[in-house]
């Protein structure tokens, strides 16, 4: 019964909460987006004590480590891993005792991808990345909408996040690493990205417009976050403003940065004469295939509020001129709350290796399980694999319900018929509704 309710078809990017900060503008709306089955969680700041702080003599060790220039890596070039996580919704004390629990090792040379939504609390943001640096040598970060929820302003809130990055030693800009006896390299690449609902280009359920809450009514984003308004400048996640801002900030971050790459295309130059291995990754949904169809969700018009074209333009190119078998390419997302591993037809493999919140994973780990995301995020690169674990050191694609679904169900956007379990729910509301 791979369909069964148990697989929460909901998806967490809909599940959004507010901090006490922010409550005052938070509206009941956000109680349509759970089924009765899967209520949304309650917040928890009992992670919060000490939250910002971490032992400065291990960060500043590894900070020390990290100092080596790339050159000098290549010479000494140790086993190389690679694990990705998103979602980690650390304002949850169970998510932090998560984080607490990875073991603390001394001379690590194992690489972190956190593909977004933290926090939105910049105490807790920060203390969580301090907690992951103190636990791998390198960590990667890109933000989720959650990390830009502002009173005032989320663009002044995304530069804040920026230089607390930079103190932090997180990458927010591309990075290589060379690998143990071999000239290759890999190469990690965040991507900043925003949703836009133009993103959505499969149909709507029409029957239910009656009682489906309009997108920017339902998302939180819409109430949490503050973006420039005006003649100057206006941006807005309905329509495509906002996710072209996003999309140019790459270019921006990098012809502004002090890197080892003179601008973006410069990198996509450099990654399209190799076939270097690559992880990119970004916060929100490069492909709308990367999201089961509107039939399976609670809220229909989610796939409104989660990916970008532009995004998946820019993850294109970055490999867009090597052959189908040269790709050697994984892009990492999250957003949605949905375990994901698939290759699609532009041969680059997606992978979400979500968190989540702690009632989601109660209630629904089916469709959230990855192996060994109870206890640690999940391994995508090993050195030591060579080419026999799914092609230059990748491992193979891993279980994971829903891909597995599509891998042996052929994705049908235009089949409206509701899931069984959806079906209900609504028949829920609408009669609620009728009664009011």
């Amino acid at each position: 019964r791979g369909m069964a309710p148990t697989s929460g078809a909901q998806g967490g990017a809909s599940q959004r909460r507010v901090s006490a900060s922010m409550s005052a503008r938070t509206s009941s709306s956000d109680a349509l987006l759970a089924s009765d089955a899967l209520p949304a969680p309650p917040r928890s700041r009992a992670c919060q004590g000490g939250v910002g702080t971490v032992d400065s003599a291990v960060v500043g060790s590894h900070a020390a480590a990290a100092s080596a220039s790339e050159a000098d890596e290549s010479i000494t070039a140790r086993r190389l891993r690679v694990f990705a996580i998103s979602d980690v919704h650390s304002d949850f004390s169970e998510n932090m005792a998560w984080v607490d629990a990875l073991p603390l090792e001394e001379n690590t040379t194992d690489v972190l991808i956190v593909a977004g939504d933290v926090s939105d609390h910049a105490l807790t943001l920060q203390g969580t990345l301090k907690r992951f640096r103190a636990r791998f040598s390198d960590v990667f970060f890109t933000p989720g909408n959650h990390d830009l929820w502002d009173e005032k302003s989320s663009i002044e809130k995304l530069q804040r996040v920026r230089d607390m990055c930079r103190e932090c030693d997180i990458h927010t800009l591309p990075k290589w690493f060379a690998l143990p006896n071999t000239s290759r390299r890999l190469f990690v690449v965040p991507i900043l990205s925003w949703y836009h609902a133009s993103f959505d280009t499969e149909p709507d359920i029409d029957h239910l417009a009656s009682v489906l809450p309009r997108v920017q009514n339902a998302m939180t984003d819409f109430r949490a976050c503050q973006w420039p308004s005006g003649e100057q400048r206006e941006l807005n996640a309905l329509d495509e403003s906002l996710a072209t801002y996003f999309d140019a900030l790459n270019d921006a971050w990098i012809r502004d940065d002090d890197s080892h790459y003179e601008s973006w295309t410069a990198l996509e130059d450099m990654l399209n004469g190799s076939d270097d291995p690559l992880i990119s990754f970004s916060h929100f949904l490069p492909r709308i295939e990367l999201i089961p169809e509107k039939r399976f969700l609670f809220y229909p018009h989610l796939p409104k509020a989660v990916g970008s074209t532009f995004l998946g333009d820019r993850v294109v190119r970055l490999t867009s001129k090597r052959s189908s078998a040269e790709k050697r390419h994984v892009h990492v997302f999250g957003h949605t709350h949905f375990a994901w591993d698939s290759t699609l037809d532009d041969s680059i493999r997606y992978v979400q290796s979500a968190l989540c919140y702690p009632s989601e994973r109660k209630q629904r780990w089916g469709s959230i399980a990855m192996p060994r995301l109870e206890h640690a995020p999940v391994l995508l690169f090993d050195s030591d694999l060579k080419d026999g674990g799914g092609g230059g050191g990748f491992v193979g694609e891993m279980p994971a319900r829903w891909s597995e679904h599509y891998r042996r169900t052929r994705r049908d956007p235009s089949n409206l018929e509701l899931a069984p379990y959806v079906s209900a729910m609504w028949e829920r509301r609408k009669q609620r509704h009728e009664q009011q």
